[in-house]
Formats: structure tokens, sequence, C-alpha cells
């Protein structure tokens, strides 16, 4: 029994032994597992940090260069001629001063050692349509292709993606910003030419990929090309603007200019423009040079001081005065004296590639010279001005001389002025001028360089002359700035001056004399009485008067305002219809000066025969127009006579017949009231507008001024009918116009047509360029009022008129009335649509016939109804068929019988092609949605048939780019459905995604963070959990074998083992 105890005690401590090692093993490997878990939770950002300076490295230069350190050396002098130091007021003359600065510019020069930075960039291309004539042979293609090679050439680690856009776009392929430029390259290929052009897309789709997979620390750029022009939303460019994206333009075909060179100037790139596609290759590289310019660092340093010597060392001559005080900088300077020389030294650590040193000081001179050295020379004619240096990298210390340039110093000359006589000279009278100290040999106080070479006169009046002495006299009155300048032999320059005072001329006189009528003259009571004068300013100054006209001491008529200058005329007219008192009259004209006075004798009008009086109603004496403007002249016309009679009444401008009203007849005592109109022209001023019967006229003056264009004018000029055309009453009457925009702007007005002062119909929103015209047409049916009816077409600036005659229809037999009854006036049709034209034939006549009716679509017939019999009073109505058909815009369409026809206007537009379009929508999630590993993402969605023909398309759900998923949806137009796709998050997917669902028209696109599946609920380190499901088994082991050894301790009560139950309890 003793043995079997020995065997449950090794069962039971063997088992708890295995307990506690598995328990300590766990408890050791613990850490292990923790330092795992933080490894992978490494930040995203960090990664890609550290994975930009392993990139930058390797692409800097395999190995260093050696510099070629250097400077290049500038010195210059302020003022290159100066006054010698003791010349007083150096601040007047030619040269200003008695002192210069000098410049010393030094610039570090060498070769640098540059360091590319990997980027992003996406290139958008148009897809549209019109690529198939614009490129046909896919260049755009070929260029963006190139400038994958030229990154992986020049910038390896730099990530790109392509972008297909028409009126939607699409990131090609779903691939995302990557290095893996062959797949790039083929992504490329996948460019298509079709549908329409949109801007706002790509824009759009490039900020969402450029945000969700752009890397933060690189610079990020956009590349956009088009041949067209769409719709954009400026607030997509603002947004790469303030992201720091700038946008590389290209356009060509028929691309906005001004558009793509706002989106590169507003986000900082820059815009290219291309008459030919083939050239897209060097554009492609010369964005490369820029953006490969952008992400390229370099800075190195030039050269150092050489050890113990100064790198600037300035020795100025004795002849040089260095002006205490003045050197900038002032920091590391000495000045020292060495045997009248004086040094200046600059002390420097050194200077970087392209850095720029300057040092500065004033200098004076103390010898008269034209070419005076501003560094001091050695025995063996070396300058001793130097700058020194030492390579940074061979060691090597150089010494460069510094002369400078060459200073001029000089005297100043002292001219003295005079004159016969200062004041009270009198116009046209001759002065005497001259140097007073005239010797040719006279010097200024400093020897040398100051001989007297030229003495130059300018006599304040616009006029100049040269010597010593001369005579000049002037036109007009005035004080006048007479100057003398001496000039030496060697260009230096002096100038003294002095006032002299010419006497006033004579105040302007305006003499006035009376050309017409003569002393004397005999008119008859209502006679027209032309006054014609001339006015002439026999003053020496220019002037300004009203010019009056009078009858006896009656004020009849004013021109106000004429300017004369001296010696010049103005010849003029005044109009007068004679009156009563009879007998003589006294006409006067007079300005402010003088007047002239003719006497005339006024009869009393006697009438024994027609006499057709004529008065003017409008417009006014004095009316002022503007060239072009219609002017419209309204008279009466009264038979004072005893007789019947009938006389051509007439419109004159000037003496120019402008148009006729023929054959007034007018009983005694009968009055005719007419207007006549008339384009205003140049000549610009004062024009007679005269209407005239055979027995007197009417006359009124109105102004004349030259059109001002600024702005849009829309000129009118209507073609057709002609002045005076006569029509019957129903007859159709086609009013063709030209509208001219004779303005300096683009403008869109309405042009509208009236009869009299009756709206009839409007041409709405007619545009039109600068210098460019435009031609159109009205219809018209003549009606009652009979007589004479005015039709004028207007736009905003000014009309044209036409007078026409309209008499009543006289019916004598059938006569077939038409009119049309749909569709309206101005309807719109689209080519190929069938266009019904109903109309109504009506035999207003007092006879029966029969007639064919035909249908006309301009001056084409296209139908003829045949054989349409109506009896007097009877109507037929039916319907023409016509296929609507270019040309586009403007079609007439007539119905015509035998007596008279009916018009209406209908517009033609080209076809739209219908097809379907499939827009989606992304429900659900939201962008920024956050998942764990394991958990299902349902993604909801919403597609619509926004086209106009039903269709069938795959919708295709990709997550990162790959294909998860895709259904077969049929829609008709305007139709929604609302769907969803399931994607199953595997371990091992924690990151952020990019989950996209898009028709063949058409995608939307979100972003959904993945996060860790947490491996254990008991704290921040998840491998402790372990211990709970190990403990338990450790404590199920202890209660195992402790049962085990009490029953086993039980049945040895009992009975004594055999040797075969000793045997199997040791199995």
């Amino acid at each position: 029994m003793g043995e079997k105890d020995n065997r449950l005690k090794r069962i039971v401590s063997s088992t708890m032994i295995i307990g506690v090692t598995f328990v300590l093993v766990f408890s050791l490997l613990l850490p292990v597992f923790s330092s795992t878990s933080e490894t992978v939770s490494t930040p995203k950002n960090q990664l890609e940090k550290e994975e930009e300076e392993k990139n930058a490295k390797t692409t800097g230069p395999s190995e260093e260069h050696d510099l070629e350190g250097r400077v290049e050396k500038v010195k210059e002098i302020q003022n290159s001629d100066i006054w010698h130091s003791n010349v007083e007021n150096p601040s007047e003359g030619p040269f200003s001063t008695n002192k210069t600065t000098v410049y010393l510019n030094l610039t570090g020069r060498g070769n640098l050692t540059q360091m590319i930075s990997p980027f992003d960039w996406i290139s958008s291309l148009d897809s549209s349509g019109s690529m198939d004539f614009n490129d046909p042979d896919e260049m755009r293609i070929a260029g963006a292709q190139h400038f994958v090679d030229l990154v992986e050439q020049n910038a390896t680690g730099s990530r790109g993606a392509s972008i297909d856009f028409d009126s939607s776009a699409t990131l090609i392929n779903g691939h995302h910003l990557s290095d893996n430029y062959s797949t790039i390259k083929q992504d490329l290929e996948q460019i298509d030419a079709s549908g329409g052009t949109d801007f706002t897309p790509p824009l759009d789709t490039a900020l969402d990929e450029f945000r969700s997979h752009g890397n933060t620390f690189r610079s990020w750029f956009h590349i956009f090309l088009t041949d067209g022009e769409g719709p954009l939303n400026w607030d997509l460019v603002d947004q790469h603007d303030q992201e720091g994206i700038p946008i590389y333009t290209i356009g060509f075909g028929d691309a906005n200019e001004q558009i793509l060179y706002n989106m590169s100037e507003q986000t900082g790139g820059e815009f290219y423009q291309l008459s030919d596609p083939a050239n897209l290759n060097e554009t492609f590289e010369s964005i490369f040079d820029s953006i490969y310019e952008n992400a390229t660092s370099q800075n190195k340093t030039a050269v150092i001081s050489p050890p113990g010597e100064p790198m600037i060392r300035e020795v100025l001559p004795p002849s040089v005065e260095y002006i205490e005080g003045s050197a900038e900088p002032q920091e590391n300077l000495t000045v020292s004296e060495d045997g009248g020389k004086t040094i200046l030294e600059w002390d420097r650590n050194g200077l970087d590639i392209n850095e720029t040193w300057e040092v500065k000081y004033e200098i004076r001179a103390t010898d008269h010279s034209h070419d005076l050295p501003i560094t001091a020379y050695n025995s063996s004619g070396d300058p001793q001005s130097r700058i020194s240096f030492q390579n940074v990298s061979s060691g090597e210390i150089k010494d460069i001389p510094t002369p400078g340039p060459e200073l001029g110093v000089h005297g100043r000359p002292e001219p003295v002025i005079g004159a016969s006589r200062w004041e009270g000279v009198e116009v046209g009278e001759n002065i005497t001028f001259k140097n007073m100290t005239w010797d040719g040999n006279q010097k200024s106080r400093w020897p040398g360089d100051c001989e007297i070479s030229k003495y130059s006169w300018d006599f304040g009046d616009g006029t100049e002359g040269e010597g010593e002495m001369i005579n000049h006299s002037y036109s007009s009155s005035g004080t006048y700035n007479v100057s003398l300048t001496a000039t030496t032999v060697d260009g230096v320059n002096a100038t003294v001056a002095e006032n002299i005072t010419i006497v006033a001329p004579s105040p302007p006189h305006f003499a006035v004399t009376i050309d017409s009528p003569n002393d004397g003259t005999e008119y008859t009571e209502g006679d027209n009485v032309t006054v014609e004068y001339t006015v002439e300013n026999t003053g020496d100054e220019t002037g300004s008067q009203n010019i009056e006209f009078y009858v006896d001491e009656e004020l009849i008529e004013t021109e106000e305002g004429v300017e004369l200058s001296s010696g010049r005329n103005y010849s003029g007219r005044f109009n007068w219809t004679a009156a009563e008192p009879y007998g003589q009259r006294n006409l006067s004209v007079q300005s402010q000066n003088e007047s002239d006075v003719v006497n005339v004798q006024i009869t009393e009008k006697e009438v024994v025969e027609p006499y057709f009086a004529v008065s003017i109603n409008s417009p006014g004496e004095g009316s002022e127009y503007v060239e072009g403007e219609n002017v419209t002249v309204e008279y009466t016309v009264e038979n004072t006579g005893n007789e019947t009679d009938t006389q051509n009444i007439e419109l004159y401008v000037d003496d120019t017949l402008i148009e006729t009203e023929e054959d007034v007849e007018l009983s005694p005592g009968g009055i005719h009231s007419g207007q006549f109109n008339w384009t205003a022209s140049e000549p610009y001023g004062q024009r007679n507008l005269s209407v005239q019967s055979q027995n007197e006229s009417d006359v009124v003056n109105v102004q004349i001024t030259e059109k001002e264009v600024v702005g849009p004018y829309f000129a009118v000029s209507i073609n057709s009918p002609g002045e005076g055309s006569e029509y019957v009453e129903g007859e159709n009457v086609t009013v063709e116009y030209t509208v001219e925009n004779t303005g300096n702007e683009t403008d869109t007005q309405n042009i509208e047509f009236y009869v009299d002062d009756t709206l009839i119909e409007t041409e709405e929103d007619v545009e039109i360029l600068p210098g460019s015209n435009y031609s159109g047409r009205f219809n018209w049916t003549a009606s009652e009022p009979y007589g004479q009816r005015d039709l004028s077409v207007q736009s905003q600036n000014e009309s044209d008129v036409v007078n026409v005659q309209i008499t009543e229809k006289e019916v004598v037999g059938p006569y077939f009335a038409v009119s049309i009854n749909s569709p309206g006036e101005g309807s719109e049709y689209v080519e190929g649509e069938n266009v019904t034209v109903e109309y109504t034939v009506e035999n207003t006549g007092n006879e029966t016939d029969t007639q064919n009716i035909e249908f006309y679509v301009d001056e084409e017939l296209i139908e003829t109804e045949e054989g349409v019999e109506l009896s007097p009073g009877s109507t037929h109505s039916d319907w023409f068929d016509w296929t609507a058909s270019e040309p586009y815009g403007q079609r007439d369409l007539s119905v015509k019988s035998q007596n008279e026809s009916d018009v209406v206007n209908v517009q033609i537009s080209e076809e739209e092609v219908a097809e379907p379009y499939f827009a989606v929508i992304i429900d659900s999630p939201e962008k920024g949605s956050e998942y764990t590993e394991g958990e299902n993402v349902t993604v909801e969605y919403t597609v619509e048939n926004t086209g106009n023909e039903t269709g069938t398309q795959n919708i295709e759900f990709h997550v990162d780019g790959d294909l998860e998923d895709s259904e077969e949806i049929t829609l008709q137009p305007g139709e929604t459905q609302e769907r969803e796709f399931t994607w199953e998050v595997d371990n091992g997917d924690a990151r952020e995604h990019a989950l996209n669902v898009a028709s063949e028209d058409e995608g939307d696109e979100v972003s959904v963070a993945v996060e860790e599946k947490e491996a254990s609920p008991s704290g921040e380190s998840g491998d402790l959990g372990w211990l709970v499901y190990l403990i338990p088994i450790v404590i199920a082991l202890i209660v195992i074998a402790a049962w085990t050894y009490s029953r086993y301790k039980g049945t040895e009560e009992e009975e004594e083992p055999t040797d075969e139950d000793e045997g199997e309890l040791e199995e």
C-alpha cells in the first residue's frame, strides 16, 4: 500500500507542476506580445514621414561633389562725375554734389548639391467628344505618359494617379496614388473621347484623392488638360489654393484661355496654351521642370575668410578723401592711415553660394581730373585694393584686385546774363541778350578744365538759341523766364535765369458784317428772310461772345458761345418770317463790341389765288440732335388763298431736298398736317430744316453734334419697304431691318416694331459684338386707319422710320382672304419635329371662285392644296405639314391664295440626341465612418436616370479600386432606385479604405476607417486575458488529482488489491 500512495502522490505532483509551468511560461511571453502590438499600431503619418526621409535621401546625389568656391565682385560708384571738394554750393549745377558713394558687392558662387523630395501628382485629362478632332492622335495621353517617364527617371518615389473627365470624372480603374509607373501609364490608355465637358467633377475628385490618399509630408500638384469649356465651381479652385495644390493648366482647341489662366494664377501653378497638341511632350517637360524645381532643395557655403586676413581691403590714394563714419557696415570694420593713404578693412566668416555681401563708403576728391583713380597703386602699377577668400573645399586662398572705376572731378563755370531791357517790352520788339562776361577766355575759379565752349539760351516761349550775344522778340504778352547755360570744354554746365515782361496785346474785338440781304431789299408778308453774317476777331486775344439778331428793337434769335482766336472769322445765318408792321424794318446783328444793320421793306401779302402757307410745328428752334438720331419734322399747310389747288410739299436740309409729299390738294381754308423724317448727319453744328410749298416756306435751325459712343450703341436702319410704299388693307407688310453695334462694347437689346405708336412685335435678346450687325424682319397686316402710317424699328439707342400709304381694299369679284390659326408667332421647334400649319381661307368677295392654296417656308414652295372652291362669304379650313430642318433660327411660314397671304415666324433649333445617364450618390456610410475588423459594412446608394432615354447599366462596387460586387439595373428617364452592397471587413484590414459605387456614367466615393479588433477585454495589455482561461484549467487539474487520491485511499480500506489490480493501478 505504501507503493500505491507514492504513485498517487507522483500523479498529483505532476499535475500541479504542469499547471504552474503554464502560468510561468505565459507570464514570461506576455511582454513579447505587448511589444508586438505596439509595433503594429505605429501611426500612419509617422510611417509616411519616415518613408519621405528615406526617399529624400535616396533621391539625392549618389556622391558628394567638390565645391569650386569663388567670389564674383562688382565695384561701382554712385556718381561718376562730381564737383571738386572746394566748390561752393555743391547741390547746384549738373553734378549736384562734391562727393560720391563707392559700392563693393561680393557674391558667393559654386556648384550646388541638389536633393529632390518625392511628390504626389494627379493628371486630369479631358475625354470629351471634341477630342476626336482636336487630338485625333491622342497626344495628350502620350504627353502624360512622357511625364510619368520623367518622374521615374528623375524623381523616383513620387506617386501619381489619373482622372478621366468629360461631363463627369472618374479615377481611372479606381487606382489611387501609387509609384507603380507602368500601371499609371496603362491607366492613361483607358482615356476615350465622348461626352460633354464639366470642370467641376475632376477638381472635386482630385481633392478627395489627395485628402484621402495623399502623403501629407509631400508637395501635391494637379495637372489639368482640356480642349473646351465647361461649368466650374470656383470654390474647388479656392480649396486647391488653401490646400497648397498648384493647378498646372493646359489648353488647346476651343479652351477658354482666361478661365485656365485664372485657375493656375489663383493656385500658384502655370498656364500653357497650345495651337497644336503635337507639342504636348514639350509642355509636360516644362511642367515637370517647374515641379522638379519646387521639390529640389540646395544650400552650401562657397568661401570663408583666409586665416588672419580681412576679406575686403580698400586702399584710397592721397587725392581721395574718405568721409569719416560713412562706411557701412560698421561691424568688423577697421580704418587706418598709411603714408597719406586711407585703408578700410572688413572681415567676415564667409559667403554662401549666391549670397551677396555689400559694403559702401563715401569719398571726396582733392584733385581735378577727368579720370581720377579711386584706388591706390603700388610701385609696380598694381591696385592695392583687393578681396581675399579661401575655398572651403580645396583650402586654396585667392587674392583678387578691386581697382574700381575712375572719377571725373570738375570745377564750376560762372555765366552772367544781361538784356537791353527787362520791363515794358512790347510784343514784336527786338531785344538783345548777352553774356556779360563774354570774354571767350573767361574761367571759373578753378583752372585747368573750366574753359567755356558754348552759351545756350532758352527764351521761355518755346524757342532757343546759341551764342554769347543774341537777339529775340516775343509774339504774345506775358512774363517769360530767360535762362543762359554755359558749358565747359569737358561738358560741365552752369545755368542762370532772369524774368522779362512783355506788354499785353489788345483784347478780343468781334467785328460784325451782314452779308445778305442788301440794304433796301423788299419782302412780302410771310416770306422767309435769311440774314447771313460774318464775325471777325480783330483783336490780339482769343475770345468767346454771343451773336444776337434783332428786328427793330426786338431780339429774335441768339447764336451762343462763338469762339474766335485773333484774326479768325465765323459765318452764320438767322431766319425770320416777314410780318407787319409794313414798311421799313431794321435788321441788325450784334456782338458785344459792335453791330451791323440793314433796312428792308415789308409789304402786305395780296392773295388773289391759291396760297399754301407753311408752318413747322416741331422740332422747336435750336433743338439738339446727335448724329444718327431720327429727326421728325411735323408741319401744317393751310390754303389761305381763295382757290382750290394741288401742290407738292418739300423738306430741305440746308439746300438739299430730302423728301417730297406729292399732290397735296387743299380747298380755300383747308388744312393738311404731315411729317417728314431725316436721320441727323454731319456736317455738325447748325442745320436749317425748311418745309416749302410753291408759295412759301418755314425754317427752323437745329444743332447736330457728333455721336460720342462710350459703350454699346445699336444703330437701326430699315431696308424695306421704301419711303412712301403703298399697301392695300389686308396685305402683308414685311419690314426688313439691320441693326449695327457702332459702339465699343458687346450688348444685348430688344428690337421693337411699332406702327404709329402701337407696339406690334419684339425681337428679344439680340446680342451684337462691336462693329457687327444683325438683320431681321417683322410682319404686319395692313389695316385701317387709311392714309399715311409710320413704321418704326427701335433699339434702346435709336430708331428708324418709314412712312407707307394704306388704302381701303376694294373688292370686285372673288377675294380669298388667308389667316394662319397655328402655330403662333415665335413658336419653337427642334430639327426633325413635325410642324402643322392650320389655316382658314374666306371668300370676302362677291363672286364664287376656285383657287390653289400654297404653303411656303421662306421663299420655297412646300405644298399646294389645289382646287379650293368658295362661294361669297364661305370659309375653308385645313392644314399643311412640314418637317423642321436647317437652316436654324427664324423661318417664315406663309400660306397664300391668289389674292393675299398670311405669315408667321417660327424658331428652328438643332436636334439634341437622346441618351440615358445614370447618376450615383452614396447615402451611407458617411465619409470618415469607423468600423472594426470582422464587422460588415453596408453601403446604401441611390441611382437615378437623369437622361431622356431608358437604359440598362451595371452598377459596380469597388473597395480600394478592387471590384467587390456588381448588379444590373434598368431605369426609365427620371426613375430612381435605392440599393445596397455589403462588404465584410477581414482581419488585417485595419486602415483607411475608399468605397466607390459607379455606373457607366459616373460614380460616388467615401472613405471609411477600419480599426483593429481588441484581442482581450482585460485592460491595456490584451495578453493578460489568457490567464483567465489558464487558471481554471490548473485548478481543475488539482481537483481531479485530489479526487483520484481520495478515491484510491477509500478503496484501500475496504479490500486488499490483488496483484492484477496493482498492475492496473500502475498502468
